[in-house]
């Protein structure tokens, strides 16, 4: 009842214990508290003497957390109690107080004072938490342990600031003479109200864990906000009452807001760096466990709908024999652009090799110009720095570009009519090539020179100066090192793998500048691989295996290899979510995300390239001699068992 609007009356009025209880705002406020007590106590919260780490993560107010920005906490701590005890204790004042202000001054005068006097209250004691000092302090803060040289942390819960906050506006509220005897009828029920402050007030200078700045600070902002209203009483115009609300109302916004202007100690500085540095880990690791979950999750879905294992003959899948020459060696090899046709550069015989994927056995030979015939001491063409490396097919598939087809050159070959169109000089030893999305350029990866050569395709010829990597050149490498550049074709972006200095770096494709450089720190990158839709750069170094989203730029999975890949020959998928690597013995399949084996194949000695076909299903494995396997992924070993005798591929980091 709003008695601020009823007539002057000297007929007294004895309040009944259901009148009181008729309340609706006091009752309101008791069952919010009761009702996220109920709630902590669901959530696993001790019912009697709650952890300081849970009261934390619910909201208490915490002075290295409150006055760094987190100023909820001065709202949701006034809700937050310590056990049981504490909260009926707190409800049955609650009770009292409210019940009384709320029929001096009414519900809406009521919310405003319980809500301000409460922030006051943690604001005073966030305070005065703040500045008190002690040595050698070790405490718990969200569940692990803390050592500072500077403040002890406190956490303090519970609606008795707002309730001192009550009791301060009420005995103001008596002490004011009236000209009537409108509330004559409270003044019995008020007596004890000096009693009930002055005993929180001595109970918590001599009981420890009572929190004696915020009864304070409640109180004295209860006692102002009180004389507020009382000010803005009649007989002042009726837009005149509302003033003391608002500025009630007022004040505790003002303290919500200006909390975090507050003076920062640097031992309070250095307690909040202690906290947030706990809390970021506390949250890193419920991010792992949960993508743990995720992965088990996962896993667990793959394993039902993996196709039944088949045995080990029809594991080895189709062997086919590229050998057509006794002075072939076939190293590489590149699919078109339809996936229908397999190109494969033989750099002994200096030739290119074109084959149908539905018709292997039908192979097409194109002849490539003859090499000088000094051996220079090498008893093949790699050491020699000659002889076809490397395809990349037009997509019309007009023209076949082949590296070092002709000597420290970029052969065009018509593949229409099976002869060299032309030849464009780039650097030393030429060894990989890529085309630009358009077609209209090729990329080309120059071994010794350590540089890219950018080859106009119409013009025929090179375009300005080549791109030189940060690793130098790399006349004193082996010849025949791990190179590798792909085109990014969605985000128009050049990968090159820059092994001297054990790292990727990108160039844009339109300004030829580089963008940046990829590595893994202490170990740099060792085999790197791009999947054919551009969307996962996969990077191993050191035996970490990481994975980039090349769109985000940053790293999705991380992993590190459980032993040693053994050939050091990688593939991706075209989504780029499997992995393909020989270890243990076998050949095997994971799954980059979950980190398990989906396949598992009889090991192919001597790998010397593996590549997932465009459809996705097929693993194409080259080996020497001069043998290319084909794989249907969907026909593999059974997997729990080559696991339980072999183990995984990939491992959690660890830390992670």
């Amino acid at each position: 009842m709003n008695m601020l609007n009823s007539s002057t009356t000297t007929t007294t009025h004895k309040p009944s214990v259901a009148g009181a209880l008729s309340i609706p705002v006091t009752l309101g406020l008791i069952l919010a508290n009761v009702l996220v007590y109920v709630v902590m106590v669901a959530g696993g919260v001790h019912w009697f003497k709650p952890e300081n780490e849970d009261l934390i993560r619910w909201g208490g107010n915490v002075a290295p957390l409150t006055m760094y920005g987190e100023v909820w906490r001065l709202l949701s701590s006034m809700f937050l109690h310590g056990g049981l005890m504490h909260l009926l204790m707190n409800m049955y004042m609650l009770l009292l107080m409210g019940t009384l202000l709320e029929r001096r001054f009414g519900s809406l005068r009521v919310v405003a004072v319980y809500f301000t006097t409460g922030v006051m209250g943690a604001i005073a004691s966030a305070w005065w938490n703040s500045v008190h000092t002690v040595s050698g302090v070790s405490f718990t803060g969200f569940g692990m342990p803390i050592s500072t040289s500077g403040l002890r942390l406190l956490v303090s819960v519970g609606a008795s600031g707002a309730i001192m906050g009550l009791a301060g506006a009420m005995l103001v509220a008596t002490l004011r003479p009236h000209a009537d005897d409108t509330h004559a009828d409270l003044k019995p029920m008020t007596k004890g109200l000096f009693q009930v402050v002055g005993l929180n007030i001595v109970l918590g200078l001599v009981i420890s864990g009572i929190d004696q700045a915020a009864h304070v600070g409640g109180a004295l902002a209860g006692c102002i906000s009180g004389a507020l209203l009382l000010a803005a009483e009649a007989p002042r115009a009726p837009w005149a009452r509302w003033s003391g609300l608002v500025l009630v109302g007022a004040a505790g916004l003002a303290g919500f807001v200006g909390v975090s202007y507050l003076p920062h100690s640097p031992a309070l500085d250095e307690l909040h760096e202690a906290l947030a540095a706990e809390s970021r880990q506390l949250q890193l690791q419920k991010e792992s466990a949960l993508r743990d979950q995720e992965v088990e999750r996962m896993a667990e879905a793959d394993a039902r709908m993996a196709p039944p294992p088949v045995d080990e003959a029809k594991a080895k899948g189709q062997q086919i024999s590229l050998a057509r020459k006794d002075d072939q060696s076939v190293t590489s090899f590149r699919f078109s652009g339809d996936g229908k046709r397999l190109y494969l550069p033989d750099i002994q015989g200096n030739r290119l090799l074109e084959m149908s994927v539905d018709q292997p056995a039908s192979v097409r030979l194109i002849d490539g110009p003859s090499l000088p015939a000094d051996h220079g001491g090498c008893s093949h063409n790699m050491c020699r720095g000659r002889g076809a490396t490397s395809v990349a097919i037009a997509s019309d598939g007009r023209f076949a570009y082949v590296t070092s087809l002709q000597q420290d050159a970029l052969a065009l070959v018509d593949l229409s009519t099976g002869k060299l169109d032309a030849a464009v000089p780039v650097g030393r030893f030429p060894r990989d090539v890529a085309l630009s999305p358009d077609g209209k350029r090729a990329f080309v990866m120059n071994a010794v020179d350590n540089t890219v050569s950018v080859v106009d395709l119409q013009s025929r010829s090179v375009t300005g100066s080549p791109l030189r990597l940060q690793g130098g050149d790399a006349s004193g490498q082996p010849f025949g090192r791990r190179v590798g550049l792909w085109v990014d074709k969605a985000h128009e972006r050049l990968y090159v793998f820059d092994g001297v200095a054990g790292q990727v770096e990108t160039f844009s494709v339109q300004t030829l500048q580089r963008e940046s450089t990829l590595t893994i720190p202490d170990f740099g990158v060792e085999i790197a691989a791009l999947s054919s839709n551009g969307q996962a750069l996969l990077l191993i170094g050191g035996g970490r295996v990481n994975v980039l989203d090349t769109k985000a730029h940053a790293v999705q999975t991380e992993a590190v290899a459980c032993e040693r890949f053994d050939s050091g020959v990688i593939a991706l998928s075209p989504d780029g979510t499997l992995l393909a690597t020989a270890v243990g013995g076998t050949l095997r399949i994971a799954k980059l995300q979950t980190r398990r084996t989906v396949a598992a194949f009889p090991n192919v000695p001597q790998t010397q390239k593996m590549e997932f076909a465009p459809d996705g299903r097929h693993l194409y494995v080259l080996s020497s001699p001069n043998v290319l396997t084909v794989l249907d992924i969907t026909q593999s070993l059974d997997v729990k068992q080559v696991v339980a005798d072999q183990g995984e591929v990939l491992c959690k980091p660890a830390g992670s």
